[in-house]
């Protein structure tokens, strides 16, 4: 009878936590929490704010730098910068290949290009740059207003057909301005041609808070407004909350010019500015 009086009061201690011990284990665990929670806070805001800045730095630096490039690409003399409405534009003639033509004769078979008159062919110095028929050829771009204005289209010529060293053009061009560069010793140099392809526009636009690029339009006079007919109109960057372009004005006309850019990126209140400046070549 003891033994079994045991077992049963061993059975009857052999119980789990009550309501009320719980309720105060959470109570106690939230309290604890809350404390750890006020220490690590401010370190993993702090994460997440690098990590935002450090995406914004990445993706302005990228912009600005693809923006560069293309513009170190440009025709000589061929970059416009022009704004509107709080929207800014950079507009220039992409570059695709070049190369020197002849501009005298050594023997009687060379064909050199003539300034004097309407030409439709000459021979290339060098290596033959990639061209074929209906590609365009610049020669002598000085910029807009002046003699060789390849969007007045005084300086543009389509090429016919190419064969071995010879350029011939789908139609007799007088180019205005001859590129070659004289010495004082008569020594010449230069005789660049450009062959272009189409023309290009990044359009900055806070107002909507983006920047595109334009392409695949109609040569145009330089204008402060996205270019009409264009074939593609790719997003380069979103975020967008203020930029600027710029052009050296003394710098026009001279070996080399200046363009700065300057682009705002924001998210979730975060604001990364970057300024960005490249050297482009302004010799025809």
């Amino acid at each position: 009878m003891n033994t079994h009086r045991g077992k049963a009061d061993g059975r009857r201690c052999q119980r789990g936590f009550t309501l009320l011990e719980m309720i105060i284990a959470i109570v106690i665990t939230g309290i604890l929490g809350g404390m750890v929670a006020v220490f690590i806070k401010g370190s993993i805001d702090a994460y997440f704010d690098a990590t935002r800045r450090a995406k914004l730095v990445e993706t302005a630096d990228t912009t600005l730098r693809r923006i560069g490039r293309d513009l170190r690409q440009a025709l000589p003399n061929s970059i416009a910068v022009s704004n509107s409405a709080g929207r800014f534009y950079v507009e220039y003639v992409q570059v695709k290949g070049g190369g020197r033509y002849r501009y005298a004769k050594d023997v009687g078979t060379d064909d050199e290009l003539a300034f004097d008159a309407a030409d439709a062919s000459f021979d290339v110095l060098g290596p033959m740059p990639a061209v074929a028929g209906g590609d365009r050829i610049v020669i002598g771009n000085l910029g807009q207003g002046s003699a060789g204005d390849v969007y007045a289209g005084n300086n543009i010529a389509t090429v016919g057909s190419v064969s071995g060293s010879r350029v011939t053009l789908s139609a007799a061009k007088l180019f205005p301005v001859d590129s070659c560069t004289r010495d004082a010793a008569g020594r010449v140099s230069g005789c660049r041609f450009y062959v272009v392809d189409a023309p290009v526009t990044y359009e900055c636009d806070p107002v909507n808070g983006r920047l595109r690029r334009y392409w695949g339009y109609a040569l145009r006079t330089p204008a402060p407004a996205p270019p009409a007919g264009g074939s593609s109109a790719d997003l380069v960057a979103a975020g967008v909350t203020d930029c600027a372009f710029a052009m050296d004005a003394v710098a026009t006309l001279t070996r080399m010019g200046i363009i700065s850019m300057r682009i705002q990126l924001s998210a979730d209140n975060e604001h990364v500015p970057l300024f960005f400046q490249a050297h482009v070549s302004n010799v025809p």
